[in-house]
């Protein structure tokens, strides 16, 4: 008896996609190609937001010559005109540039998550043959729609999946 390897898994989905508040009705296609341990079947649909970038922040540095330059300044004047001027978010440095800091973003967010158990045996096993197994999951109305923002240093994506997971209880 083989453990879930013989078994191929399809998915036929009624329409290519689907707006928020809709009922997903699809139909999951198992073939299972000899004897397999499974007494339950799962579907796990869900959303979620990645968001990935690199994000630069440049430092301008100050020479001690363009410091006295403003002598006519007050301490106080001159130490507030260095903590206006002395950072600049940019993606590119200009001539007074020599220091950068880089922030790494790598963030998940999950939107939905829905499971529901489409198949359940109190034998430990499916024979060889092909299955059917119809299921409708209905979405969220506040669920935002798929997304793919790719720049320079930026990757966003809003994704959406169903997973099928077999299991032997």
């Amino acid at each position: 008896m083989n453990n879930n390897s013989s078994i191929k898994i399809y998915i036929n989905s009624s329409k290519p996609y689907y707006y928020p508040g809709e009922e997903v009705a699809a139909t999951i296609l198992l073939d299972v190609l000899e004897k397999t341990n499974c007494n339950k079947m799962q579907i796990i649909a869900k959303g979620k937001q990645i968001v990935k970038a690199l994000q630069k922040k440049y430092i301008e540095s100050y020479t001690e010559s363009e410091e006295t330059n403003n002598s006519n300044e007050s301490e106080e004047e001159n130490e507030s005109r260095r903590k206006r001027n002395k950072t600049e978010d940019s993606s590119e440095p200009n001539e007074y540039d020599n220091t950068s800091i880089a922030r790494k973003l790598d963030e998940s967010h999950k939107i939905f998550k829905y499971k529901k158990i489409v198949y359940m045996s109190s034998k430990n096993y499916m024979s060889q043959g092909k299955y059917s197994f119809p299921f409708e999951v209905t979405l969220p109305e506040n669920i935002p729609g798929s997304f793919l923002f790719l720049e320079k240093n930026t990757y966003v994506e809003i994704i959406y999946s169903i997973k099928v997971k077999l299991n032997n209880n």
